[in-house]
């Protein structure tokens, strides 16, 4: 970066920031001349013409990861990371793709499978698939809204001597590098981190224009079993 004058310090070239209680108020009088890109799924209801947001459309890619496990023939698709409290924008997204997903295949959605969490980690995931299995839900197939839940989840079915994915099928999100040696193997959604960067530092250094608007970043869903890897390429 270059100096800013008079300072010795380095001059902002760009600003990348995923707001978690800003509202379109807060931005709409904004006057600097630095690059502001928005990340996350609150900064999404804040892009405008001037400023814009760099995400993967949740709601697509958990409707993809739901007709997934529709495709295996699973009925009774569990969910695991709704949340009701807090900055809920990521788990609605993906509730609605996963609701679209079940209407579109004419599924019938059933409240009984809603896992609720407060947190997407481990302990919130295992927590919740146990009130699943103390309610005796069945269920055979299970999507958490992130990896870390579906590792905490994983944990929890194999306690109970529950098969995966012969008796459930589980899907996580993000792709996490650890859940590329996970035994039992789980399917997950690939949000391609790459494109998001260059396309944030193409837009910071100018060569590409800053347009405000939503510019939707690809996904994939990666499925891993004992036939090895495939890649569904859908967003």
């Amino acid at each position: 970066l270059a100096l800013a004058e008079g300072t010795g310090l380095p001059a902002l070239e760009g600003l990348v920031m995923s707001p978690l209680a800003l509202t379109p108020r807060d931005i709409v009088g904004r006057k600097s001349t630095v690059p502001l890109l928005l990340i996350g799924e609150h900064g999404e209801s804040l892009t405008n013409e001037r400023i814009p947001h760099i995400g993967v459309d949740n709601a697509a890619a958990a409707a993809a990861a739901t007709r997934l496990l529709l495709d295996r023939g699973r009925r009774r698709i569990a969910v695991i990371g709704v949340q009701e409290r807090g900055s809920t924008a990521t788990s609605q997204q993906r509730f609605d793709g996963y609701r679209a997903a079940l209407d579109e295949a004419g599924v019938p959605f059933d409240p009984r499978l809603v896992g609720v969490v407060t947190d997407f980690n481990r302990a919130q995931g295992s927590e919740a698939a146990n009130r699943l299995l103390d309610d005796d839900v069945e269920f055979d197939g299970l999507f958490c809204f992130s990896d870390s839940m579906a590792f905490g989840a994983l944990y929890t079915l194999a306690t109970h001597n529950i098969r995966v994915p012969d008796d459930v099928m589980v899907m996580g999100f993000d792709d996490i590098e650890e859940g590329r040696f996970s035994i039992p193997p789980f399917a997950s959604v690939h949000v391609d981190a790459q494109y998001a960067a260059d396309l944030i530092l193409d837009m910071v250094t100018g060569a590409r224009p800053t347009r405000g608007g939503r510019h939707v970043v690809p996904f994939t869903i990666v499925e891993r079993g004992a036939a090895g890897t495939r890649v569904r390429s859908v967003g």
